[in-house]
């Protein structure tokens, strides 16, 4: 029974008597064992191994990975947590069902996680129906081998109690991990409405800048020999420590631009800064600027854990239920020691993008303390901290000072209300100029293309790979100026739908096309947010709305001779004389650049991956100008830099 001296003695034997076998039954059965639970731990990992890179290559995203597999782990945990403390020791035969677990939980995760996916891409929820699905799975699966625990059997019993204990902690963990964690990647559908790993990290780098800048700045301050200073040195240090990580992270978060506009109009004195209010980070962009500023805060800032504590060391002035004179009298206290004093007239974040209503208090308090009001445009920040969002989106935006206010322009009864309400339109044209430079900067393809980061892995592949490589889809805000509605006539997955729903959100665009599918998925790409109207339709006989732009890209060829005459026709009647057609296909006889546009849309149609309606039908350049000066149209320019290959655009005018 002295395992140890037996296995001495083995070995003692092969040493001085080669070829002679010690022979003892628990010797070899305890052998046995250890041979096979010393593999658990490499199969498991194999499985393990496997497992994700088959989830992976399916779905092609990592965070819906992770949101597979972590159940999946924690399965494995729980399962041998409880085995332990059954008492319950890994054997030869329940060794086995600890990696047939790995296929059983990653099986519930996909059920799950997949539903959820479905119905961020569809809107259609059979997320109930999946969970039972589960439910029902997992009370099958354990009855059936449940029965084993009442084998007479000590092998069997222990499979059975392995197997029952490892489906409970399967079916457990996948039922409460799964739809948390899906809800928090599948946030919303629109314009980083989801993360990736690079929104992920950005997240953590400013999360590491203002949450440890500040955590140190507590630490500092409370240093005995800081403490002796009078509360005015306190409070000016740590105003100075905030904007210098204001300043930091405006600098270094990463996965976007951030600008500074007109800063040489901050009023040197000081003011009440006001602004509108798209996302947190409106709240850095201004306490980075250079003058000391304390902000008239909510009350849940001043009670939040280390932060409360900042604000309140920086002397910030919380908003409560007290009348509106103790208030003033504890913003006049500060205003007195030089510091300017921060409002949202708003008093709350937009959540559909449109400026709210300006309250006047503001600017009551401005005309009472005797200073100007310092108005500050923020442009597209709301990308930067997305609504209801965990992550940085990417982003491009601008922070721009306007001219000082002065009360003393708004005399008379109801001059605060007036005063409120010219600067919130002054803020509003600003933004309004400023609005497309933030949707022609560097990042504007990423966040085009992480509008379909789920919506399955060649759509993902193919929104990345088309905005990166087509360069019509970033020049298209610059080539359909104006106001009125725009028609993309053959949509496709939406791409340029999206392009210009960004770059132009309150502007109407009508979408159309005749594959369903594509149809969804640029819906759901979109999520709601623009006034884009979707008609599934034949571009030759539904009725087309009143447009001022139409675009025609690469959707002619596959017509005959006849029916493309038609659709420009149709087209040209939609828009008024001088409306503007943006119209690009293949010029044929253009040789081996030709050949390779005709083998990609060869490919297309073969693999179903866009519908035809017979053979391609490609002209050459001066062909296709001649169809659409017979259909009513006027070539202003010709942009062979926006079309790749034998793509041409032609840049037309209505006649």
């Amino acid at each position: 029974r002295d395992w140890e001296q037996t296995a001495a003695l083995d070995s003692r034997l092969t040493q001085e008597m080669p070829g002679v076998t010690l022979l003892n039954k628990q010797a070899f059965s305890r052998k046995l064992a250890d041979m096979v639970t010393g593999e658990v731990g490499l199969l498991a990992l194999l499985a393990f191994v496997f497992v994700t890179s088959v989830v992976f290559a399916w779905h092609g995203r990592p965070l819906i990975t992770m949101v597979m597999i972590l159940p999946l782990l924690l399965s494995l945990l729980w399962t041998l947590g409880l085995l332990g403390w059954f008492g319950i020791p890994i054997s030869l035969a329940n060794a086995i069902f600890v990696v047939f677990l790995f296929g059983v939980a990653v099986d519930y995760s996909i059920f799950l996680a997949s539903s959820r996916l479905d119905r961020f891409r569809t809107g259609v929820d059979y997320t109930k129906e999946a969970q039972a699905s589960v439910l029902l799975c997992t009370l099958t699966t354990c009855g059936g081998f449940g029965s084993l625990t009442m084998a007479g059997h000590p092998v069997m019993h222990s499979i059975g109690l392995t197997a029952l204990i490892g489906i409970f902690s399967a079916a457990v963990t996948t039922q409460i991990f799964v739809p948390v964690m899906s809800g928090l990647v599948l946030r919303r559908r629109g314009p980083n409405g989801t993360p990736g790993l690079d929104n992920l990290w950005s997240g953590l780098v400013s999360l590491l800048i203002m949450g440890g800048g500040g955590a140190w700045h507590l630490l500092s301050s409370r240093r005995p020999f800081a403490r002796r200073a009078d509360r005015a040195t306190r409070e000016r240090a740590t105003i100075d420590a905030i904007r210098r990580m204001s300043r930091r992270a405006v600098e270094n978060i990463p996965g976007g631009r951030r600008r500074y506009r007109d800063l040489d109009k901050l009023h040197t004195e000081p003011c009440v800064f006001v602004a509108n209010h798209e996302s947190m980070f409106d709240t850095v962009a201004v306490l980075s600027l250079p003058a000391p500023i304390q902000v008239l805060a909510k009350r849940w800032v001043w009670d939040a854990p280390v932060m409360g504590s900042v604000v309140r060391d920086a002397g910030y002035v919380p908003v409560t239920d007290n009348p509106a004179d103790e208030i003033f009298s504890a913003v006049e206290d500060r205003f007195q020691r030089g510091n300017s004093l921060f409002i949202f007239p708003e008093s709350r974040r937009t959540r559909t993008g449109k400026m709210g209503r300006f309250h006047s208090g503001a600017f009551a308090i401005a005309r009472r303390l005797g200073a100007k009001v310092q108005p500050i445009a923020m442009v597209n920040t709301r990308e930067v901290a997305p609504i209801g969002c965990w992550w940085v989106g990417h982003h491009d935006c601008i922070t721009a000072a306007m001219d000082p206010v002065d009360p003393a322009d708004y005399p008379g009864e109801g001059g605060d209300r007036r005063m409120a309400r010219a600067t919130r339109d002054q803020i509003r044209d600003r933004c309004r100029e400023l609005w497309l430079e933030t949707q022609t900067g560097p990042n504007w393809h990423k966040v085009v293309s992480g509008m379909y980061r789920y919506l399955g892995p060649l759509i993902t592949h193919y929104a990345v790979s088309k905005c990166k490589r087509d360069p019509l889809i970033g020049e298209l805000p610059n080539l359909c100026h104006g106001e009125g509605r725009i028609l993309v006539a053959g949509g496709g997955f939406g791409l340029m739908t999206s392009r210009l729903a960004l770059a132009f959100p309150e502007r109407p665009i009508t979408y159309l096309d005749l594959d369903t599918r594509k149809l969804e998925l640029a819906r759901a790409a979109l999520g709601g947010r623009f006034p884009v109207d979707f008609l599934e339709a034949d571009l030759r006989h539904t009725d087309l709305p009143e447009v001022d732009v139409a675009l025609l890209i690469d959707v002619l060829h596959y017509w005959d001779a006849q029916t493309q005459g038609t659709i420009l026709r149709r087209l040209a009647a939609a828009l008024p004389p001088g409306g503007t057609l943006l119209f690009r296909d293949g010029c044929s006889g253009r040789g081996h650049h030709h050949r390779w546009v005709f083998a990609q849309e060869w490919i297309a149609t073969r693999t179903g991956f866009t519908k035809s309606h017979g053979k391609f039908l490609f002209r050459s350049e001066s062909e296709w100008k001649a169809l659409l000066a017979e259909s009513g149209f006027e070539v202003q320019s010709t942009r062979p830099d926006l079309g790749r290959f034998s793509n041409l655009v032609l840049v037309c005018r209505r006649k």
